[in-house]
């Protein structure tokens, strides 16, 4: 049995070694595997600095038999399972350092397909496991394995407690148990729980008349055909899909055409029904189906969905039996497989057509209807192919160029990845994703590899800010209790971007506090807001030792941009002075105050980041929200400020639209210089913004008061789902 070491960098902390920071990097380039497994060697990787890097262990404890090398290079033989932590030190030529906080998981890899004797022989491929990871159906032509039985045939080995070298089945086998000859199978898949193996063949049948599809029983021997090759002889033996309860079926057919065409099979009809979900039938052709555990969700590809080009993922929602694009992504110019969650929300895929990201692996929230790219692995980040998806949605395992594998713990944010050894791997991670089946080189056997599960604490996000992220002028259709009553406006909506985020990112961070309040600034994240703010602490009261994500917009209110508005709004062209003579000046000043640097200052920008830092110790990410423009690029001479008789002129339209760049740069270098993201919003509302017909923020509202209404100009509903969009790219 051999041994596998995951290893993760959890924190990364350093000054500047010349222009590029020195940093340690968050994965290792490969997991340390020890015995006979052949893996490249594995690194520390850092980034900035000058080269060459010299690095030592200064705390905790790599685990027994491995040392690191001064040059950063993992070595030795892990002797002990289990998770060990050590801080590695990083200094550069020119005398700069930086540490990094490393978690070192240590877990074991099994010969799946060897004999009694623990030797390999023959060849054995396709694996597919159970959600638990104890069972694990594959192909073999191993005859030593098979002990008689004639090759091949499809078996699954079976893991417990108590038998940890496991009890081999012969699923491809009559119901009295006599094995029957196998001259061609072609893929076997077990179904979420174990029991079902739906095994794919043609030319060889249990009966000796019908090559196809057959569903094996663990639980009863049953052996029963689903549909055999003589009546439909352009079915495609390919791995499909079987529920839990063995009673719905993906198998892959052919129209006359020759392109390929999924077919559901319900399996409790008689005679069994099928069905051939595709979004525009008889276009293109469908393939590469997973299932949910239930049967209801079928994700699959389909390609050239309604005269679009690529291949596109789609849902089959069972119990509606409506087909649905998710999101409207094409995952490129071929097939590659994607999967699906066990509840059907999340859907993971690989795609080179993501609209405004790198080509990549990314998991789609389809509540949320939001893409989240997943981290590039730290090998080969070039490679690209099948993705598996745990049942939670909690864990992306995904193909690195040159055979490497590599599974991302999204809650932890860690990667971990080793190589199969094969050129071309077929895998599968089990539903827990704590398991992963994969094939070795050449195919000499099947392999499974328990995953390094990173321990977290469970971890909060929190909203802050101003009315940008309170979702001011979005009320949904009313704001949430409390926050729209006499004594506290800080009109918080549940179609703000925050409440969005939370959706998406729920996985990661399952607590949620949400704490943005319209008309806030930087003062109010020191002490408690008096004015329209009744039961509202200081914003970083909500921060503690559990805040793992912060979001928030601020400045808006600093550089009194509401006042502005609406004078703007209100100002009669012909008499009033100009907004920008009317308020560059104080604008200016104000932008210069929260922009100061100096420590001694509170009311900056600078001192509200690093008190921010102060409250979150184990904080992962914290995004400055920018604000997008309200204006087009090219304004018209006049637009309707949403006031009878009151207009907005193109020098001031042009004039506010630089006042949004001036600030968003202002965030843009304090984020930077306290290690947060900047997430830039200035486009957001491009081709919607005010003067547009179909506007993305509110226009001047009048009240009966004669005054406007606080929620003039912010974004509406539209609004805050194009800045939700922005900034779930950063997750």
């Amino acid at each position: 049995m051999a041994a596998i070491l995951g290893l993760s960098l959890l924190v990364v902390a350093g000054p500047a070694a010349a222009e590029t920071p020195l940093t340690v990097g968050s994965a290792a380039t490969y997991d340390l595997v020890a015995g006979p497994w052949n893996n490249p060697p594995s690194t520390v990787p850092v980034s900035g600095g000058t080269a060459p890097y010299a690095f030592t262990v200064i705390g905790g404890q790599l685990p027994p038999g491995v040392t690191l090398s001064a040059d950063g290079t993992f070595q030795g033989t892990p002797t002990a399972t289990g998770l060990f932590h050590a801080t590695v030190q990083v200094t550069d030529a020119a005398g700069s350092g930086a540490a990094g906080n490393v978690a070192v998981p240590v877990v074991s890899i099994q010969t799946v397909s060897a004999r009694p004797d623990g030797s390999i022989g023959g060849s054995s491929n396709s694996p597919s496991v159970s959600d638990d990871g104890n069972r694990i159906a594959f192909l073999t032509y191993d005859s030593v394995l098979l002990q008689g039985a004639p090759a091949p045939q499809v078996v699954v080995r079976e893991y417990s407690p108590g038998n940890p070298s496991g009890d081999l089945v012969i699923a491809s086998s009559t119901s009295t148990g006599t094995p029957s000859t196998g001259a061609s199978l072609g893929s076997a898949v077990i179904s979420h729980n174990g029991r079902y193996v739906l095994i794919g063949t043609n030319q060889w049948a249990p009966d000796g008349q019908n090559p196809g599809f057959w569903l094996k029983d663990i639980q009863t021997s049953e052996l029963r055909l689903v549909v055999n090759e003589a009546s439909n002889p352009s079915l495609t033996i390919s791995p499909g899909a079987i529920s839990d309860d063995g009673t719905i079926a993906v198998i892959q057919d052919q129209s006359s055409s020759g392109n390929p065409v999924l077919d559901v099979v319900d399996l409790t009809t008689s005679p069994y029904t099928v069905t051939k979900p595709a979004l525009c039938p008889n276009d293109g052709g469908t393939e590469s189906p997973r299932m949910t555990p239930d049967g209801r969700y079928v994700v699959f590809e389909e390609v050239s969905a309604c005269g679009q080009a690529g291949y596109h993922v789609e849902v089959l929602d069972r119990t509606t039996s409506v087909v649905s694009e998710v999101g409207n992504r094409s995952i490129g110019s071929y097939v590659r497989q994607a999967d699906i969650s066990a509840d059907g929300r999340y859907v993971a895929f690989w795609s080179d057509m993501e609209s405004g990201f790198s080509p990549g692996t990314f998991v789609f929230d389809r509540t949320a209807n939001a893409p989240v790219p997943v981290p590039a692995p730290p090998i080969n980040p070039g490679g690209h192919g099948n993705v598996w998806l745990s049942g939670d949605g909690s864990r992306v395992a995904l193909e690195a160029s040159q055979g490497a594998i590599c599974a991302y713990d999204r809650p932890a944010q860690t990667t971990s990845c080793f190589d199969s050894g094969a050129t071309d791997p077929r895998w599968q991670m089990s539903g827990d994703g704590k398991t992963i089946v994969f094939n070795g080189a050449g195919y000499d056997a099947i392999y499974s590899l328990r995953l390094p599960i990173s321990p977290i604490t469970r971890q909060t996000y929190v909203a802050l800010g101003d009315s940008y992220s309170s979702g001011e002028g979005a009320p949904n259709p009313g704001y949430i209790e409390g926050t729209d009553v006499k004594d506290n406006r800080c009109h918080r909506s549940t179609a703000a971007y925050p409440e969005r985020i939370a959706s998406i990112a729920s996985n990661t961070y399952p607590d949620f506090i949400f704490r943005a309040c319209s008309g806030a600034k930087i003062e109010d994240f020191f002490s408690a807001k008096v004015k329209d703010a009744a039961n509202e602490p200081f914003q970083l009261h909500w921060l503690d030792g559990k805040t793992g994500l912060v979001t928030l917009t601020i400045g808006g209110n600093d550089l009194r941009f509401r006042d502005v508005m609406k004078y703007c709004a209100w100002r009669r062209l012909d008499v009033d002075p100009s907004c920008q003579s009317a308020f560059s000046q104080t604008v200016e000043n104000n932008l210069n105050r929260i922009s100061n640097t100096n420590p001694r200052n509170q009311d900056t920008l600078a001192s509200l980041f690093r008190s921010i830092k102060a409250g979150a110790k184990n904080i992962k990410k914290v995004l400055i929200v920018g604000y997008p423009r309200l204006f087009p690029t090219s304004p018209p001479a006049t637009c309707g400020t949403g006031i009878l008789g009151r207009l907005f002129e193109r020098s001031d339209m042009l004039w506010l639209n630089r006042q949004a760049v001036t600030l968003d740069t202002a965030l843009r270098h304090a984020a930077d210089a306290a290690g947060f993201e900047f997430v830039d919003t200035y486009g957001a509302f491009d081709g919607f913004e005010l003067c547009t017909p179909h506007t993305y923020v509110n226009r001047a509202i009048f009240s009966v008061r004669n005054s406007i209404q606080n929620w003039s100009f912010h974004p509406n509903v539209a609004g805050q789902a194009a800045i939700t969009r922005l900034v779930a790219a950063h997750l």
